[in-house]
């Protein structure tokens, strides 16, 4: 069966916590007995960190666009000026989000069956592929198409957290922490992507 049952137990009970995978991100036998004090929290900061870099670059894919959307549309469109490019940079920035939202239900089955952490290399994987893709689309449709195509591909926001929680094993106090961290990488992407891209 791909769930797995962890037993934690308590002063009064016994609490179940089913996991999606037996990875060993998430092997509790691994973190309890093999490693001590010193190697949990490396392994913990490393998690942290990966799943941080991976905040950062979904919110570059969303917002890295903006600051040159306008420009690619002029590139892409003929007779498109500054007075009439708005709508289509629009579209162009747009059309990840419609992507996103046909596809995020189902990255959420994905992880259940297949694990977090295989939907977030695969979501990792294609997005450099379709960044590529659309970074060199000759013309203003196919450009939609590929950053469409790039939203429908990106599954890393509904694991990331479920991650966060399932790693952390119930302790609210290291899950708290850890959630701040890795989801203040997405505000702090929003800060230095436009710079970066523009």
């Amino acid at each position: 069966s791909s769930l797995l049952m962890s037993t934690k137990n308590t002063a009064n009970d016994q609490i179940e916590t089913p996991l999606s995978e037996n990875t060993l991100l998430l092997n509790d036998t691994i973190i309890q007995i093999n490693c001590n004090g010193k190697d949990a929290d490396r392994k913990r900061f490393y998690t942290t960190v990966a799943l941080a870099v991976a905040m950062v670059v979904q919110s570059f894919l969303l917002i890295g666009v903006f600051s040159y959307s306008a420009f690619m549309a002029m590139h892409l469109v003929p007779n498109l000026n500054e007075e009439n490019a708005g709508s289509r940079a629009g579209f162009i920035a747009s059309s990840f989000m419609v992507g996103r939202t046909i596809s995020s239900f189902g990255w959420g089955k994905i992880s259940d069956r297949y694990g977090r952490v295989f939907v977030i290399k695969v979501s990792l994987l294609s997005s450099a592929v379709f960044s590529i893709l659309f970074g060199i689309a000759p013309t203003f449709y196919m450009a939609l198409m590929w950053r469409c195509i790039l939203g429908l591909c990106n599954g890393l926001m509904g694991p990331i957290k479920v991650l966060i929680t399932e790693f952390n094993r119930g302790d609210t106090d290291k899950e708290t922490q850890m959630m701040a961290l890795v989801l203040g990488m997405w505000g702090f992407g929003f800060l230095i992507n436009p710079a970066i891209t523009g």
